[in-house]
């Protein structure tokens, strides 16, 4: 037998009546109404835990890790609900999701359990903000520029400026034989990615004598 509110649609336990000691009877007729009957004094046999305030490290971006916390109360079991529908539960005050993607964004519940008591559910919205694409040539030779994409939107920073620097419009000048790769940080999201690695080539060295005459050659 259990106690609870009736919040005009649903009736929610919030505990349990100590055996023996009151007697509780629902009964529904053909218009759907409930008739609720408790006679006795209800006792409740544990105590409503107190609403659970969530924590969340979001926005977060594709691939990272979604991390809710609340404050651990003793004895209590932590019941979370997904976006998805899923729902876990587990006795640990935290709940991670390891490699989000966009389909994790949405709503994430919490309700804390002790005994037969549950609170009120804490609700937070997590959101998943998509990697930039970026792309860029295999090669430039020292002296020379080249063009990474996006050239618009966010920031771009070397890996290596001694080998190759970058301006935010993603142009690349090669300053020395090596390689570096560019990584473009979306302003808005703050999300991140970064190119496939970039080959600096040196520019070969020659030389001419300065003249030939007709019929002859030179090397």
């Amino acid at each position: 037998i259990a106690v609870g509110k009736f919040d005009g649609k649903l009736w929610k336990k919030e505990g349990a009546i100590k055996e023996g000691t009151n007697v509780l009877a629902a009964t529904g007729s053909s218009d759907g109404g409930i008739s609720i009957v408790l006679s006795g004094s209800a006792v409740l046999d544990c105590t409503t835990p107190a609403k659970p305030q969530l924590e969340l490290n979001s926005p977060i971006c594709e691939g990272g890790t979604i991390i809710l916390t609340t404050a651990t109360v003793a004895g209590a079991t932590y019941v979370w609900k997904l976006p998805d529908g899923q729902v876990v539960e587990t006795n640990s005050p935290s709940h991670s999701i390891v490699n989000a993607t966009l389909a994790m964004s949405g709503k994430y519940s919490l309700t804390i359990k002790v005994e037969e008591c549950e609170s009120i559910e804490e609700t937070v919205i997590v959101t998943v903000n998509t990697v930039p694409v970026v792309s860029a040539p295999a090669a430039v030779c020292v002296g020379s520029t080249i063009t990474l994409s996006p050239t618009s939107g966010g920031t771009w920073a070397s890996s290596n400026p001694a080998v190759a620097t970058v301006t935010n419009g993603g142009v690349v000048t090669g300053v020395s034989a090596g390689s570096a790769t560019f990584t473009f940080t979306n302003t808005t999201t703050q999300c991140s990615n970064t190119t496939s690695s970039v080959t600096v080539n040196a520019v070969p060295v020659v030389s001419a004598p300065a003249a030939v005459c007709v019929g002859s050659t030179i090397t």
